[in-house]
């Protein structure tokens, strides 16, 4: 399964800065700054949640594959994927929005 990284943003914590931090928690990731693709009213597990999602630059640094033990005790193996990848379903519309800024920024 491919999923993106996601979380929960902490009390008096900004929605990038919880990105950032869950970014890093997920994959080992270090970034300073996203750019927000969009923000999205959505349910979940019947409540309502507010997601706010971010597009981040990949460190250069970065190989195309790692292993990662994320913060929720799984081992998992982090990896590219297409923005035409398929991904865990729920979180397919977040995905399109990172494709729309994609596509404007190339304009």
């Amino acid at each position: 399964m491919v999923q993106l990284p996601a979380g929960t943003i902490e009390p008096d914590e900004a929605p990038e800065a919880a990105a950032v931090r869950e970014l890093f928690e997920e994959t080992g990731v270090e970034v300073l700054t996203g750019a927000l693709a969009g923000i999205r009213d959505e349910e979940w597990e019947g409540q309502a949640r507010r997601r706010w999602v971010y597009l981040f630059d990949a460190p250069d640094n970065l190989p195309d594959e790692w292993p990662f033990n994320c913060d929720c005790g799984a081992d998992t193996r982090c990896h590219w994927a297409s923005l035409a990848a398929q991904i865990f379903e729920p979180q397919q519309p977040w995905l399109e929005m990172a494709k729309d800024l994609v596509s404007r920024r190339e304009l």
